[in-house]
């Protein structure tokens, strides 16, 4: 079926926006590009990305993971759901979060050569283990033979500051605490990059931003680059007073 009406992506203005993060929070970048990229193509957003020097993507599931590396998207990928199948993490060079204690044990014959970024629930209370467990699920990791390549967490409410300075704290203690030399460090998604003071990690994850949204008002110069778009069809002229559609709810 065709219909004329389309979702058009200014990559100018997306570009303004990831560069406009890059220089804000002085790190690299995983863009975040699950959901097929909220909308705009997955594949065809990351491998622009990719042209302009992104080299690290997330998405939440193997599928979408093979979905860019079928159309080839050469980059880290970091899947951030619960990853059912390590060997083809391991054979097509994806990325997987620790989403819990039991996925370490439930995997430990497969673990081997399997990159990993463990993730700490700092307050989200989704995926990810409680800061009590991080050095055990370490060096459970680390015997099992996985690549422990990341470290990282997920805030959970953009508008209130104070507690995602509290779960900032809260991971900075697990990141001194494992003294572990991880390549990869990133808690801040879209919301919390435009404002926290983050020292520690390397990265900062962005996904709805890198379109030029935010779920909290901020004066942050970002730019929208989605339009969504139709066709007129037609164009009827009504007498004032007459309602239109079900319920006549506008007149």
């Amino acid at each position: 079926m065709q219909r004329n009406t389309f979702l058009e992506i200014d990559l100018d203005k997306l570009d303004y926006n990831v560069n406009l993060f890059i220089s804000h929070t002085n790190k690299k970048m995983i863009a975040v590009v699950k959901a097929n990229a909220y909308g705009g193509v997955d594949y065809k957003i990351a491998k622009h990305l990719e042209s302009k020097g992104i080299d690290f993507f997330a998405v939440s599931s193997i599928e979408e993971a093979m979905k860019l590396r079928r159309h080839g998207v050469t980059s880290n990928i970091l899947i951030m759901g619960y990853a059912h199948d390590l060997d083809i993490v391991r054979n097509n060079n994806l990325s997987v979060i620790i989403p819990n204690s039991d996925f370490v044990e439930t995997n430990k014959e497969k673990l081997k050569d399997v990159k990993v970024h463990i993730k700490i629930n700092t307050g989200l209370n989704r995926l990810g283990i409680f800061p009590e467990e991080a050095q055990t699920i370490l060096k459970d990791l680390l015997k099992y033979g996985a690549k422990v390549e990341g470290l990282m967490t997920h805030m959970a409410i953009g508008e209130d500051r104070e507690y995602t300075k509290h779960q900032y704290e809260v991971f900075r203690k697990v990141y001194d605490e494992l003294n572990y030399p991880f390549k990869y460090v990133h808690s801040s998604a879209t919301d919390a990059a435009i404002y926290l003071n983050d020292e520690i990690s390397t990265h900062t994850r962005i996904g709805l931003g890198l379109y030029g949204y935010a779920n909290i008002e901020t004066d942050f110069p970002l730019k929208p680059a989605l339009t969504l778009k139709g066709e007129i069809i037609y164009c009827k002229q009504l007498k004032k007073g007459e309602g239109v559609s079900y319920g006549h709810k506008w007149h």
